[in-house]
């Protein structure tokens, strides 16, 4: 199962929150990772959560078709 990680920020222990890390405002801010065939995880980086979403999705559906 895929999932789209945020690479500005981190989470607040104990909280809901999330707050700012190093990488803030510098590069690429979405990750989206995927399981390829051979069982490795794969990733790459979008500037938008969307565009994120839709790639780790399209991967997971390829893997699912055999393609």
């Amino acid at each position: 199962m895929g999932y789209t990680k945020d690479l500005w920020t981190r989470p607040v222990p104990g909280t809901s929150h999330r707050e700012h890390n190093a990488r803030w405002g510098k590069g690429k801010r979405w990750l989206a990772c995927w399981t390829d065939p051979d069982g490795k995880e794969t990733a790459r980086a979008f500037r938008t959560q969307a565009a994120a979403t839709v790639h780790w999705k399209a991967m997971e559906a390829d893997k699912e078709r055999g393609d």
